[in-house]
C-alpha cells in the first residue's frame, strides 16, 4: 500500500512539480513529498545525480535527524521514479530523437566519405603503357602527339 501512495506522490510530483502540495497533505506524506521535491531540485543542480544535501549528508541521513521513520509512514528512502520517462508516448519520443540524430550522424560521415572519394581517371591503352612505362624506368622516350599521329599515318 505504501508503494501505491508513493507511486501517487510521484505521479502528483511529475505532474505539477511547482504547486507547494506540503501544505494541505498529511504528515507522513509531507515529509515524503518534501525529500521528494528537493531529491527532484538536487539532481537538477548535482551533475554526479547523487542526491546529496549541501552540508554533504544525505537525504536519509536528513529524514532520520528530522525524526522521520519508518514507521510514521514516510519512506526511508528518498522517492525516486523508476523510470526516467512517465508515459510510454514519452520514451517513444526520446527514443525517436535518438535515432534521428544517429541516422543524421551517420548520413554525415557517409556523405563526407563519399566526397572524398578517388575519382575514377579514363585513358587510352597506348597511354596508360607509356606512364607505366615512364613510371618503372623501362623508356626514357617520350611520345609526343605528333610521332603518335605519324606513326598512325605510317601504319595506315
Amino acid at each position: 500500500e505504501i508503494a501505491k501512495e508513493e507511486a501517487a506522490l510521484l505521479a502528483l510530483l511529475h505532474l505539477t512539480p511547482t504547486i507547494p502540495h506540503e501544505r494541505k497533505l498529511p504528515e507522513p506524506y509531507k515529509t515524503t513529498w518534501l525529500q521528494a521535491v528537493e531529491a527532484v531540485n538536487q539532481s537538477k543542480n548535482d551533475t554526479s545525480g547523487n542526491a546529496k544535501v549541501s552540508d554533504g549528508q544525505s537525504i536519509d541521513d536528513m529524514n532520520t535527524s528530522r525524526g522521520g521513520t519508518q514507521s510514521n509512514g514516510a519512506s526511508s528512502q528518498p522517492l525516486a521514479m523508476a523510470s526516467s520517462f512517465a508515459s510510454a508516448a514519452e520514451r517513444r519520443k526520446h527514443q525517436d530523437a535518438k535515432r534521428r540524430e544517429h541516422n543524421a550522424r551517420i548520413r554525415r560521415h557517409e556523405a563526407i566519405r563519399l566526397a572524398n572519394r578517388n575519382h575514377q581517371v579514363f585513358m587510352s591503352a597506348k597511354c596508360r603503357q607509356q606512364i607505366e612505362s615512364l613510371l618503372r624506368g623501362d623508356s626514357n622516350i617520350v611520345i609526343t602527339e605528333e610521332e603518335e599521329d605519324e606513326d598512325a599515318v605510317d601504319e595506315a
